[in-house]
């Protein structure tokens, strides 16, 4: 009888932690503000959707994943060269990641979304 408690509390403890925890890419690098407004603010934690060579592909991507329902996307120059369209952005890494987790569940088509950390 207690080895039948034990298994079935082992059971319930790995069903319990090993629920959706969705993992995703973090990376640091040193970036810039492309489409910045004299408003606009740095900040520490960016949600990147989309990553590209040269700008004219981030702004058409822009427009694309604008017409579903992103709204103000940024467009930052990493240090590499890199062009990253961020769809969210904060100075709080929990905020930024929930907003990974939202994504990666609402829009199943973006689960390579990605965490940016400003340098």
């Amino acid at each position: 009888m207690m080895r039948n408690i034990f298994l079935l509390l082992i059971v319930a403890v790995l069903s319990v932690t090993s629920c959706k925890t969705q993992k995703f890419v973090v990376k640091e690098e040193a970036v810039s503000v492309v489409n910045a407004s004299p408003n606009d603010i740095s900040y520490k934690y960016y949600v990147i959707l989309g990553s590209f060579e040269n700008l004219k592909n981030a702004n058409n991507y822009v427009e694309q994943i604008s017409s579903k329902g992103f709204t103000t996307p940024v467009i930052l120059k990493s240090e590499l060269g890199y062009y990253r369209v961020a769809v969210y952005s904060s100075d709080f890494e929990k905020d930024a990641r929930n907003r990974i987790a939202s994504i990666m569940e609402m829009y199943p088509e973006h689960k390579d979304v990605w965490l940016l950390i400003k340098k």
